[in-house]
């Protein structure tokens, strides 16, 4: 997939931050790149990694992202099944999402079977 310049991206779930380094060097470095989970440790190592991300400790269901920060890519890679309010958590990617903006989510099972895999 080629992204443009001038894409922005919210990695939602970001953990460690794979899938916003990925967008770093497909965007590059000037793009605006913020991952947010709410796991300091994965955070931690995100920071380490690439500083050049902002990295934001939040939940998903309450991201920290207002209406002049929104991305023209939002993504979310096998976190969306952990979330405890799944239809908040979309709403929220929704809000953060500009207008004709792209979205990818991934989770290893269809969302209808998600709730099995929770404890």
């Amino acid at each position: 997939m080629t992204l443009p310049r001038g894409d922005t991206l919210s990695d939602v779930a970001c953990g460690t931050g794979i899938v916003a380094r990925v967008g770093r060097e497909r965007l590059g470095q000037e793009a605006r790149i913020v991952g947010v989970d709410v796991a300091p440790p994965m955070l931690a190592v995100a920071r380490t990694v690439d500083p050049t991300i902002d990295w934001r400790e939040a939940n998903a269901m309450s991201l920290p992202v207002d209406a002049s920060d929104q991305s023209t890519i939002l993504t979310c890679h096998q976190g969306l099944q952990f979330m405890p309010d799944k239809p908040t958590a979309i709403r929220e990617m929704r809000r953060v999402l500009a207008p004709g903006g792209r979205v990818a989510v991934a989770t290893w099972l269809p969302l209808q079977d998600c709730r099995t895999c929770l404890p």
